[in-house]
């Protein structure tokens, strides 16, 4: 984990943590859950054999290399997955990075890909259809339990790297509500077996404003969801009927936390923020987790004197096309010092 600022203009929070997914296939967090599913979908699907076929259902093009890396290609004679390939909200250039690791990254390893147009909740329905009708594996489906319990990862990584023991409040991003839901669960877990003292835990979700039914409920002191139409720039939360929303909310409110969720533009000022302040380029969802944590310490909320992780869940890489244009063009010189000096010394000079 490192170290974090969530306001420039506040001094440094003394405990504040981010857990990074850094050395995770694609540099996002749900290669733990998917690559756990993945593992347990040839015992599930077809007990005492080789799978015929699996099919994965994923969103993001970076998450979904968890499926097939590391010897996963080598479990099944053919895999399948599909994957929403729109545009939620507003439009977004895709990048080159984005465009391999949902092409290229797949079918590199035998897949056969298959783009859906509609949003997450509209694969989602379709997947459900198919699983009902053939004997496959899907992961956000019947291999769901699966996928869940692989995320649980961040929460012993979170313990461990904190020296055993378990951080008084965690700013968790929410899509579907099972990480925030998952990470309890494994705190518990540790403490059940002896290796973190018990400690009790704030949880604290957040969300995009354009997609932001779980927070949307807590808010109003409720576990009753109300699905939601996703327009919003972080396409990895944007899940307009959560699965687990109802489970989120009871457990932020039970625990004293709290839900909340930033606008698109607060979204982009978080990823700069945590890219100027600690040198960690993150992915939308990720500037959603620092500017919700920002803004529920300035309601004071969330108390900065005590132990903070954030989960920051994915590469900015992967979202590349949220920041595009943000920045002015550097102007290209010729090799000459003079031209450097006239160009560049008089805006270093007015920054000093």
């Amino acid at each position: 984990m490192a170290s974090a600022h969530v306001d420039k203009s506040r001094p440094a929070i003394p405990d504040l943590q981010c857990q990074l997914p850094n050395n995770q296939p694609g540099g996002a967090w749900p290669a733990e859950g998917l690559f756990f599913a993945r593992s347990s979908a040839l015992p599930v699907t077809n007990p005492g054999r080789r799978a015929s076929l699996i099919v994965g259902l994923l969103l993001t093009g970076l998450a979904l290399l968890g499926v097939f890396l590391p010897g996963s290609a080598r479990a099944a004679d053919k895999v399948e997955l599909s994957i929403d390939a729109s545009r939620t909200g507003p439009k977004i250039d895709r990048n080159i990075f984005g465009q391999f690791a949902e092409q290229l990254g797949t079918q590199i390893y035998g897949a056969r890909l298959v783009k859906v147009r509609g949003n997450y909740d509209h694969v989602n329905r379709l997947c459900s259809e198919i699983a009902q009708k053939y004997p496959w594996g899907i992961v956000n489906v019947n291999l769901r339990s699966y996928y869940a319990e692989g995320s649980k990862t961040l929460a012993y990584e979170v313990a461990e790297q904190l020296g055993w023991r378990l951080p008084q409040n965690i700013v968790v991003p929410m899509a579907g509500g099972a990480l925030i839901n998952k990470i309890r669960k494994a705190f518990d877990e540790l403490q059940k077996l002896g290796w973190v003292e018990p400690a009790p835990v704030k949880f604290f979700g957040a969300q995009a404003t354009g997609c932001s039914p779980i927070t949307t409920a807590a808010k109003r002191g409720t576990a009753e969801i109300e699905p939601q139409k996703p327009a919003t720039i972080a396409r990895s939360l944007a899940i307009g009927n959560p699965a687990d929303g109802f489970y989120a909310v009871k457990l932020m409110l039970a625990s004293g936390g709290a839900g909340e969720d930033v606008s698109d533009a607060e979204i982009i000022e978080g990823i700069q923020l945590l890219a100027e302040t600690e040198g960690i380029f993150t992915e939308t969802a990720g500037g959603v987790t620092v500017s919700v944590a920002r803004k529920l310490i300035q309601q004071g909320k969330l108390n900065p004197e005590e132990s903070i992780v954030l989960a920051i869940t994915g590469n900015g890489l992967k979202t590349v096309g949220a920041v595009n244009g943000q920045f002015e063009d550097a102007a290209a010189i010729r090799p000459r010092l003079a031209e450097f000096e006239e160009q560049f010394l008089g805006l270093v000079a007015s920054q000093v």
